[in-house]
């Protein structure tokens, strides 16, 4: 049963499109734009917290190498092959045991 959910979710299997990736990213940056500038905004703030922003918003900036979603996607693509093999693997066992039940010679179980 796994392995024809696993088929089914195989091959409806939603893909990012590259518009949604683009607007995703353009939403990042404006967001991160809007947090500088309130970050800037704000006059008296301690010195040693200005330092500790500073270093999260520089991590913030430097390029990412994958992100959670990405990783996720992958896991989700082996985690449906794999449940469709095991469900096929499965089916192909029931059916040899039906058929090995039943004897063909004399027509009974």
């Amino acid at each position: 049963m796994l392995g024809v959910f696993g088929w089914y979710a195989l091959l409806n299997m939603e893909k990012v499109t590259e518009h949604q990736e683009t607007v995703r990213k353009e939403y990042e940056e404006k967001m991160r734009a809007e947090a500088q500038l309130a970050r800037r905004v704000e006059e008296e703030e301690d010195p040693r917290a200005r330092g500790l922003n500073d270093h999260l918003a520089e991590i913030a900036s430097r390029p990412k190498k994958r992100l959670w979603g990405q990783l996720m996607e992958v896991a989700f693509r082996r985690y449906r092959i794999m449940s469709f093999i095991t469900g096929t693997t499965l089916l192909t066992l029931y059916v040899m045991l039906l058929l090995h039940t039943f004897d063909w010679r004399s027509g009974s179980t």
